[in-house]
């Protein structure tokens, strides 16, 4: 049954539904107590109720619930009620690889690959940790605003070297030939979806069962790749090989940097301005390429890069679009609301009093009592603001928070 918004689940307030995925449902919820978004996913139902109401939790998920790394949503909880299953993950801000696959978005060559190296970062950790994904394929991939690369989906996570007693999840695409009902968990099974998720970023679309294609890459960093291919899982590299090889591909970037790059790419493709996909060009000019995609981002995205590395100075201002008369101010009613509009650069979650909070833009105005109220800016990347806000009755506004680069 549907969860509907407001309902309470444990400490949790539902918001959205989002998505179905098999048995599973996945919503979008709020935990009032620490303020803070999460991702709630409603497992099937065991088969025997009388059974451990928490089958996968035992090690698999304790294992998990270690997992403290920037490029794996977090674990927060796991927990039954009226005999169903939840787990409350952290919820990240930015759409699925899934989603700008279908979307047609282009992602050049030395973006895919510094995803991908992001990517492996926190699959390496993964592996560390004994733990095997299984379910490693763009939906479970999240890019968020702020230019962060996170594996989620745990769903069907299991410990390395325990035996899968049911059909193993993921797409046929992303599913290595040993993967099947009644095998061991691998984590070159990973490696395999790894590699096949890198081929659909580089080449725009599902390549062929086979094929062996890596558009975009050196002949050294292709060899791995297609390695990670071969049908003996153990031929293939680990997860912490395919790391080094990348970021040696593409100049040894740091997290910062290709956090960087890959936010600017994404202001980008959302605003409509993305250019080509950029699949044609060789890896041997892979530092070439982070460094344009640097000089893009400055002066597309109001010196991101230099916001991140030299510090953040917010400059506000605000704008009244329509002046009115002291003869019309005269005659407004002292309890007439304002319309005040927000605007924010580059953008900003923005919250007024204890109304919901938004994203700009948003074209519509708020209607606003008059009075002083409390707005919040927020921005993952570039911090927050609090600002008192006046408004006359009856008044118009636009209310603008300009983010510039620190002199």
């Amino acid at each position: 049954m549907e969860l509907l918004s407001g309902t309470a689940i444990g400490s949790f307030v539902i918001d959205v539904r989002l998505a179905s995925e098999g048995t599973s449902e996945i919503y979008r919820a709020h935990q009032p107590a620490l303020g803070r978004s999460v991702r709630i996913v409603r497992l099937p139902d065991p088969p025997d109720a009388a059974s451990n109401p928490l089958p996968g939790l035992d090690r698999e998920l304790r294992l998990r619930a270690r997992l403290l790394h920037p490029n794996v949503a977090q674990l927060f909880d796991c927990f039954t009620q009226h005999g169903a299953i939840y787990l409350a993950s952290e919820d990240v801000d930015g759409p699925s690889l899934a989603e700008l696959l279908q979307a047609a978005v282009p992602i050049p060559a030395a973006v895919a690959l510094q995803i991908a190296l992001e990517l492996s970062r926190g699959l390496a950790e993964i592996h560390e940790r004994g733990i095997v994904h299984g379910d490693l394929q763009p939906r479970n991939l999240l890019v968020s605003r702020a230019g962060e690369v996170k594996i989620t989906g745990f769903e069907h996570a299991r410990e390395a070297g325990s035996i899968d007693p049911a059909e193993p999840a993921g797409s046929a695409h992303t599913r290595p030939p040993e993967q099947r009902a009644g095998s061991r968990r691998l984590p070159a099974s990973d490696v395999f979806a790894f590699a096949r998720t890198l081929q659909q970023l580089l080449a725009g679309r599902t390549e062929p069962a086979g094929s062996t294609r890596f558009p975009g890459t050196s002949r050294r960093l292709e060899r791995s790749l297609r390695a990670s291919l071969l049908e003996d899982p153990a031929l293939r590299p680990r997860a912490r090989d395919l790391r080094d090889a990348l970021a040696q591909e593409l100049g040894e970037p740091g997290p910062l940097d290709c956090r960087v790059t890959i936010a600017a790419w994404l202001w980008e493709a959302q605003s409509g301005t993305a250019g080509g996909s950029g699949n044609s060009a060789t890896a041997e000019a892979g530092r070439g390429r982070t460094a344009a995609a640097r000089r893009r981002a400055l002066s597309l995205v109001g010196a991101a890069a230099a916001i991140l590395l030299a510090g953040i100075l917010w400059v506000g201002y605000e704008r009244n679009t329509a002046p009115r008369d002291v003869a019309a101010q005269m005659l407004t009613p002292a309890d007439a609301p304002g319309l005040v509009s927000f605007v924010a650069h580059p953008w900003a979650e923005i919250q007024v009093d204890d109304l919901p909070p938004f994203v700009t833009p948003q074209a519509a105005p708020l209607e606003l009592a008059p009075g002083e109220h409390r707005v919040v800016f927020r921005h993952p990347t570039l911090g927050s603001r609090e600002r008192t806000l006046r408004v006359v009755p009856g008044e118009r506004r636009r209310v603008i928070e300009i983010l510039e680069p620190a002199s």
